[in-house]
């Protein structure tokens, strides 16, 4: 399940603030990855669905310098759309009476699909929205509502096999929770 605001705003207060920009960046880093990684899907999912790219997210922030200039809210969500695309979606986390054919559970057989986060452009566009909104001393609270509600917008596409005769790939939409 995904934590409430005050679990994501208590995490994001616990970054311990560093002159050093990388480890601000790999800390920050570190607190999405352990917001994001226990998701699960819903219905019928367990958690884990997703483990977010976080080399990606801070090779995309590394260049982020301070700044009171709105220049870092579109750094910022683009850096999070590039490392939620890199994401890895976990099979075997959602399950679907439907889905005989790989024990009731989304499958990753080659041939059948690429799982996908359907919306995430819509999603990032909302994390943008909600950046622009954060006052210059950039609020721990703020900050866990704009990425807590990006992540909840998520639809990803999972795939699992139905038979008969053939093992059909049945694609659903979940959501996460």
């Amino acid at each position: 399940m995904i934590l409430d605001l005050s679990g994501w705003t208590k995490r994001f207060n616990q970054l311990d603030p560093t002159l050093i920009p990388i480890e601000g960046v790999t800390n920050f880093a570190q607190a999405v990855a352990d917001l994001t990684n226990p998701l699960q899907a819903n219905p019928g999912g367990v958690p884990g669905i997703l483990t977010f790219a976080q080399p990606v997210f801070v090779a995309n922030l590394s260049s982020l310098a301070p700044t009171l200039a709105a220049s870092w809210v579109a750094i910022l969500a683009n850096a999070w759309n590039l490392a939620m695309a890199a994401s890895i979606i976990t099979p075997g986390t959602v399950t679907n009476a439907v889905w005989l054919g790989s024990g009731g559970v989304d499958s990753s057989t080659a041939g059948t699909g690429t799982a996908v986060i359907q919306n995430l452009a819509a999603a990032t566009a909302q994390l943008s929205t909600e950046l622009a909104t954060i006052t210059p001393d950039v609020s721990a609270q703020g900050m866990a509502l704009a990425f807590r509600d990006a992540t909840l917008m998520l639809q990803l596409q999972v795939i699992g096999l139905a038979p008969p005769l053939a093992l059909t790939p049945i694609p659903i939409v979940v959501g996460i929770e």
